[in-house]
C-alpha cells in the first residue's frame, strides 16, 4: 500500500492508537473525511485483505464520532496497541473501506 494515496481509494484518517481506542471504542478524529454521517454499518476490508468487519461510526451528542460495533473485536484479534498507527479509506466508488496499519516498534535497548 503506498502511504497516503492507494489507486482507488482515498484517506479518511489516520490515527495514533490511544489506549483507550484498543480497550473501548476508537474515538474518531474530528477532522476526518468520508465517513457516514449516521450510525449506519461501515464494510471495512482488513489490513491483511482477508476478513471483511463491520464497524458502525457513531456520533454522540457531544458531536465526538466513535467507531463501534464489531471494533473490539478487531482491535482484540490485532492485538492493536497504544501508538500503534490506524490508517482508514474509503473507495472511490464508494462500495467499503479499507484499513492499513503501521505497529508501533519498541525499542528496548539504546
Amino acid at each position: 500500500f503506498g502511504l497516503w494515496t492507494m489507486e482507488g481509494y482515498v484517506l479518511c484518517f489516520e490515527k495514533k492508537l490511544s489506549a483507550t481506542d484498543v480497550t473501548r471504542n476508537m474515538e474518531i478524529p474530528k477532522w476526518a473525511l468520508h465517513l457516514p454521517p449516521g450510525n449506519e454499518i461501515m464494510y471495512v476490508l482488513d489490513p491483511n485483505g482477508e476478513t471483511t468487519w463491520q464497524f458502525i461510526c457513531s456520533t454522540r451528542n457531544s458531536g465526538r464520532r466513535s467507531m463501534l460495533y464489531q471494533w473490539m473485536s478487531f482491535a482484540e484479534k490485532k492485538k492493536l496497541m497504544p501508538d500503534d498507527i490506524l490508517r482508514f479509506y474509503r473507495s472511490t466508488n464508494g462500495d467499503g473501506y479499507l484499513m492499513e496499519l503501521e505497529r508501533h516498534s519498541i525499542r528496548l535497548f539504546g
